[in-house]
């Protein structure tokens, strides 16, 4: 390619050498961002777009304020926070799941290798949380539910950073989630 670019500019290969480190940064720079926005997903969240993100095709899912359908919603803890899942950011904010999370989302384990940022604040979730197993979990949002118990689910994701939890009917201190030391 910059043989061909040499002989076009008729230029030594010092020059094509400044070209292309001029424009290859450029090339590669706008190459990566148009593939990220191709695993980025906005708006309803629907069984093909879950089937997208359990192929490891959409990274980011930012359904914010949406609808979603039950059938879809089952398949949440199991199919994008299940082990094997490549989802690094779900945001569902918003979102009437209006239940408990085992209702709504699933009884599978929430236990993702590589899921970095969980946003389910003002989703309506109801009852205690599950046992969570999210290592590289750093930013958890689960503001404004009618969530009950102890914090205590939470001390497998060891990563956080950023916890908020307020708006929740949670009782008990945060010493079981010493093992989060970023927080």
């Amino acid at each position: 390619m910059f043989g061909v670019l040499g002989e076009v500019l008729g230029k030594s290969a010092i020059a094509v050498a400044l070209v292309a480190g001029i424009f290859l940064p450029f090339v590669l720079t706008h190459l990566y961002v148009y593939t990220q926005q191709k695993r980025r997903h906005k708006g309803t969240l629907t069984a093909a777009v879950m089937d997208q993100a359990r192929r490891g095709k959409i990274h980011f899912i930012s359904s914010h304020s949406t609808k979603l359908a039950k059938s879809v919603a089952e398949r949440v803890a199991s199919e994008l926070l299940g082990a094997g899942c490549s989802l690094i950011e779900l945001d569902l904010i918003g979102v009437s799941l209006n239940g408990t999370w085992a209702e709504t989302l699933g009884d599978a384990a929430v236990c993702s290798k590589a899921l970095r940022e969980l946003w389910l604040g003002k989703c309506k979730l109801r009852g205690p949380l599950p046992e969570m197993n999210l290592p590289a979990l750093q930013l958890l949002n689960l503001t404004h539910n009618e969530l009950t118990g102890t914090p205590n689910p939470l001390q497998g994701c060891t990563a956080l950073q950023r916890l908020d939890l307020s708006g929740n009917n949670l009782r008990g201190g945060l010493e079981a989630l010493r093992s989060c030391v970023a927080l």
